[in-house]
């Protein structure tokens, strides 16, 4: 079954399709699904893909959001595999993906189609955070400091919680590497070699809902950092000498990084 958006059940095909992945997401999803049915574009589909095994997401979704088109996977996949078999499952020109524990602003399907028929190719959108207390803002800061609403920096990379592709673009790369948690970092990199710039979608910042621990973030860091950094000296073809240069530079580029976040949340008024 197809449709199109929350508030058309007759199937059409639709300008984008918005993917989302889950994995034992049942706590949050409903804020992330039900601020899509208020989106003032309803020229859309949803395609959720659940690769956690459990019963709760299927029932919360049909019970509650039954415009989704829900997606049961056999077994576990890591995200950016989930987000690959949503793509393939897509009928829109505009593929928008985010992530199920996200509070969606309300113009932001139609800030990406807009973006996208100007021109637009590969997109970004801004990000916010739900969070009051102070590790739900820290770990919101040290991920998405690139990102937050107001910054003046180009951005780099495109983080799958709210990013947009060009239909023909997403085939043309392949998609993203579904083996890979940095696989949104790695199909960035790939887009700017060919010389797309990403574009950046403002005035309608997502937020997240952070619920990590202190312990937890560090340990997400400590083993997404290691990847990301075996992916970059592969994909940028490093050589010894600059491996070693890096090294060396380890401890100022910490300081660096602290200075970059702060001055982007400085701008973004945190």
């Amino acid at each position: 079954m197809g449709t199109l958006s929350p508030k058309n059940q007759e199937y059409v095909k639709p300008s984008a399709s918005v993917i989302i992945a889950g994995y034992y997401s049942f706590s949050t999803l409903a804020i992330t699904l039900g601020s899509l049915a208020e989106q003032s574009c309803q020229d859309f589909e949803t395609i959720f893909i659940n690769s956690s095994q459990e019963v709760e997401t299927e029932k919360i979704i049909k019970l509650h959001f039954p415009w989704v088109r829900f997606h049961q996977h056999p077994h576990r996949l890591l995200m950016h595999e989930a987000r690959n078999q949503g793509a393939a499952k897509a009928k829109g020109d505009l593929l928008i993906f985010s992530d199920p524990d996200i509070k969606i602003h309300p113009k932001w399907v139609e800030k990406m189609l807009t973006s996208f028929h100007n021109g637009a190719r590969c997109m970004v959108g801004e990000m916010d955070s739900q969070s009051t207390n102070w590790v739900g803002v820290g770990i919101h800061l040290v991920k998405f400091h690139e990102h937050l609403a107001g910054i003046r920096v180009a951005p780099q990379i495109a983080p799958t919680a709210s990013a947009a592709y060009d239909r023909s673009l997403f085939e043309q790369i392949g998609g993203f590497e579904g083996n890979k948690v940095c696989g949104d970092a790695i199909i960035s990199w790939q887009v700017r070699e060919l010389g797309i710039p990403i574009v950046r979608v403002k005035n309608v910042a997502v937020q997240h809902v952070h619920d990590h621990t202190l312990s937890r973030l560090i340990r997400e860091r400590k083993n997404r950092g290691k990847e990301f950094i075996i992916e970059r000296m592969s994909f940028e073809n490093w050589n010894t000498s600059k491996i070693f240069f890096h090294i060396l530079l380890f401890p100022a580029a910490v300081i660096y990084v602290c200075l970059i976040a702060g001055n982007n949340a400085r701008q973004a008024c945190w």
